[in-house]
């Protein structure tokens, strides 16, 4: 297959007005679209380490039989993100309009999850991840898709390329004893797409730690602050001196 080269409009080919202008003048569709045959549930799922934390997604299934025949796809947002972000919203939108199932996930301590986690998500946590796509195969549809924007996307490459080995260190590092089982036989999706990843973290962080995105920066290094607060990070002494010290991700990195 060709590239498809990405053509921005005619008066808004900067980068900035494109991040903008997608929250600010795109239209906010119905939260979720009322049709007959359509169930919008809540789902609370336990996490595969002994943490006790959950994870919280919104499930979109269609009943009869033509569940059985459409395929889920699960979205997995970017960061500081959570399934209320307005493109997981569109996205799904527009999914259930062509006739999927979708499930709008949440990663641990972020929107509704927040107050079922004691600890916080991380660029290469996909042990949650998996989590929600073995629970779409085992309870809507044998036929799973996973679709990761941003930070999900890169979580969604990472899961799809790694092995058993390199779960069982993310649970190593929750305090849980490793998995025995061999690597899965089957994929965890059967189709992956990853929207706008960044592949190289390093980079993309010194990218929204310079002067051109200090606007964004700044938002984000806010809610990740407030994460803080709510203790899903380590408990650090003089936790209020320590973030007041803290100007870019990589101060926040340092500490936490």
């Amino acid at each position: 297959l060709g590239l498809i080269p990405f053509t921005p409009v005619r008066f808004g080919s900067g980068q900035h007005f494109q991040t903008i202008s997608a929250q600010l003048l795109t239209k906010m569709p119905g939260y979720m679209p009322r049709r007959i045959g359509l169930l919008n549930e809540r789902a609370v799922l336990p996490t595969q380490d002994d943490s006790g934390d959950r994870l919280v997604v919104h499930v979109h299934r269609f009943t009869g039989d033509y569940k059985h025949a459409a395929p889920v796809v699960v979205l997995c947002h970017g960061l500081e993100g959570d399934s209320s972000s307005i493109y997981i919203v569109k996205m799904a939108n527009r999914l259930l309009s062509a006739g999927f199932n979708v499930i709008r996930m949440n990663m641990r301590s972020c929107g509704e999850g927040l107050p079922y986690a004691r600890y916080a998500y991380y660029s290469g946590l996909t042990i949650d991840v998996e989590t929600v796509l073995d629970y779409a195969r085992r309870t809507i549809s044998p036929h799973v898709v996973m679709m990761g924007i941003s930070l999900g996307a890169n979580l969604t490459l990472k899961l799809m390329g790694e092995d058993q080995a390199e779960r069982n260190r993310q649970l190593a590092t929750l305090g849980t004893r490793p998995r025995t089982r061999r690597n899965r036989r089957t994929p965890p999706a059967d189709v992956f797409v990853a929207v706008s990843p960044p592949m190289e973290l390093q980079l993309s962080c010194e990218e929204l730690d310079g002067p051109n995105c200090r606007l964004y920066r700044n938002m984000f290094l806010k809610s990740i602050k407030q994460r803080a607060r709510d203790g899903k990070f380590l408990e650090i002494d003089n936790i209020a001196e320590e973030l007041d010290q803290i100007k870019t991700f990589f101060d926040f990195d340092h500490i936490f």
